[in-house]
């Protein structure tokens, strides 16, 4: 049977975006290396060559960037099974439950795993994830900063690069075709008959209204007779005469659709870049400001209560079973604050010498607002991209 995670929404799309990806990048490569070049070349040759050389440069870079992060298996980045001897005996601070003990997680494949401080749960791999930040569709694979945040990164950073530099000349000439397009078939008898005058034409709006009639309009193109000339002759000027840029040549759907999926990634790349900077500056990971606002909401109109206040509350004894502590946190409902045991270090209270003897601490619920690990932008950015400017752009050098 399929496991339901499986159906989850990243997990399909994390089927989906990736090959298409992959055929973004063929034809690109088709489009730009090929025949826009050639295009260039006729009065640019110098500037084609560089056109030519910075798309596959970059392609280079992003597609290992990209196999940096899609390529490792769904279980990276997991912390161990097992909290550390220092955490057992609750020398040092920790993320604790509502009861002063190490964090386990029982959802999915965990079983019982340790969570850390920063370890989150990915619920479209179903295991637990250290420095998790998110599960992203593009990659099918979850961000985390010990591991795949840095290439991510880069492959925004590249994608946008590329994208931006190749899309420049391609556009104008794309526009030209779309208005070529649809000054031949707009006005057409059959597309008046089978679109324009159906009543289905206006059941998604005008948005889609008229990019439908620019899809069938590429498809009712080739069908006119006579067939419309190119809207690029060759360079020798001859209607005849093959060209070294026939998709430029004359309109073509899939040109339009690769200028279009190229857009749409170039424009989801500076959102995200934005976004990450964001967050590089307040030294929060995508799930922290997610939680930070769900624990806003949730404490809006709520008066201060003891429960719900940042204060040290004692260690309650005796310590219930994992299963208790489970099945306390379902009744309770999701809490997105952090708790953790701060122990009590007196040495007039704790003989360093007695291993047996259980530490004491208290446990403190912390908002997610607060920034525990925030160290200023210069210094996230560093903890993750690397100490040296040339290590930013290198993803195989790990930090």
């Amino acid at each position: 049977m399929m496991a339901p995670r499986r159906l989850r929404p990243n997990n399909i799309l994390g089927l989906i975006i990736p090959p298409l990806l992959v055929l973004l990048g063929v034809k690109g490569y088709s489009l730009v290396v090929i025949e826009t070049a050639a295009y260039i070349a006729l009065r640019y040759p110098v500037v084609a060559r560089l056109y030519q050389a910075q798309f596959i440069i970059f392609l280079a870079l992003l597609t290992y960037s990209f196999a940096l992060v899609y390529l490792p298996s769904r279980h990276h980045s997991r912390p161990p099974v097992s909290p550390p001897e220092e955490v057992v005996r609750k020398r040092v601070v920790f993320a604790c439950d509502a009861d002063g003990e190490p964090r386990r997680c029982f959802k999915g494949d965990c079983k019982g795993s340790w969570v850390s401080a920063r370890t989150r749960h990915c619920a479209d791999c179903g295991v637990c994830k250290e420095t998790f930040d998110h599960h992203c569709p593009f990659m099918n694979s979850c961000i985390t900063s010990v591991k795949t945040y840095k290439p991510f990164l880069a492959f925004l950073f590249y994608s946008v690069i590329l994208i931006g530099i190749s899309i420049i000349p391609v556009t104008p000439l794309q526009y030209a075709a779309v208005k070529e397009v649809v000054r031949k078939t707009w006005e057409t008898e059959w597309m008046y008959e089978n679109w324009w005058r159906r009543w289905y034409a206006w059941a998604g709006g005008p948005v889609y209204r008229y990019a439908i009639a620019v899809f069938l309009g590429y498809w009712r193109y080739y069908k006119l007779d006579p067939p419309p000339p190119p809207i690029l002759p060759s360079p020798s000027g001859s209607l005849e005469a093959p060209s070294p840029y026939p998709s430029l040549a004359n309109p073509k759907l899939w040109v339009l659709l690769t200028v279009l999926g190229g857009s749409f990634v170039f424009w989801v790349g500076i959102a995200m870049i934005i976004t990450i900077l964001l967050n590089f500056k307040k030294g929060l990971t995508s799930i922290q400001v997610s939680r930070s606002r769900h624990y806003r909401s949730f404490m809006r109109g709520r008066p201060p209560s003891p429960s719900t206040t940042p204060e040290p509350n004692p260690v309650p004894t005796p310590t219930p079973t994992p299963a208790t502590r489970l099945l306390r946190e379902t009744v309770s409902g999701w809490d997105p604050r952090l708790y953790l045991f701060v122990p009590i270090t007196s040495a007039q209270q704790i003989p360093n010498n007695t291993d047996s003897m259980q530490r004491k601490g208290v446990v403190l619920k912390v908002d997610p607002a607060i920034r525990l690990w925030d160290v200023g932008f210069g210094a996230n950015w560093r903890q993750v991209m690397g100490e040296s400017v040339w290590r930013w752009f290198c993803p195989w050098i790990p930090t």
